[in-house]
């Protein structure tokens, strides 16, 4: 197209300027097919590269179906690593974990959760072990030691444990 319009006799200014639309079109075209193949990877990293270069190219009307799947893929990402964290504080049983994993839960919706549930059943028997641990060493009165006992048979902690 350039070297028709300079076989046609176009000025220099007019050559300029349809050389920076062809290259702006150009730009355009690269960053569309970025975007394309970033959604279709579904890659954090790539949309957001791909956005990035699709608002350098001018691109930030047709920008809004990829910012939405971009927070849509980050949002999962966030839940899947609260369930990954859920599990490894219900294996590892400490509470400072099993308290954070909760909370991170609770902001990931994940209230009903069978996983939540059991994340919070295994926070109430931590707490009851420690009570009771408390309970025995500072040698508590023995009324005090039973209703500890009670306690910690009533959040399910069984004998053994």
């Amino acid at each position: 197209a350039i070297s028709a319009a300079e076989e046609l006799g176009l000025s220099g200014d007019e050559l300029e300027a349809a050389r920076f639309a062809l290259e702006a079109e150009l730009s355009k075209a690269e960053a569309r097919t970025k975007l394309q193949e970033a959604s279709a990877a579904g890659s954090i990293d790539g949309l957001e590269a791909a956005i990035a270069q699709g608002e350098a190219a001018g691109l930030q009307t047709e920008l809004e179906a990829s910012r939405e799947l971009l927070a849509n893929l980050r949002r999962e990402a966030r839940l899947v690593a609260a369930r990954a964290g859920l599990e490894a504080a219900v294996q590892a049983r400490a509470m400072d974990e099993l308290v954070a994993a909760i909370k991170e839960g609770e902001a990931c919706d994940l209230r009903e959760d069978e996983l939540m549930c059991r994340a919070k059943h295994a926070l109430r028997l931590e707490e009851q072990r420690a009570a009771l641990q408390s309970a025995v060493s500072q040698r508590e009165s023995e009324d005090e030691l039973q209703r500890a006992v009670e306690e910690a048979r009533a959040a399910g902690l069984e004998e053994a444990e």
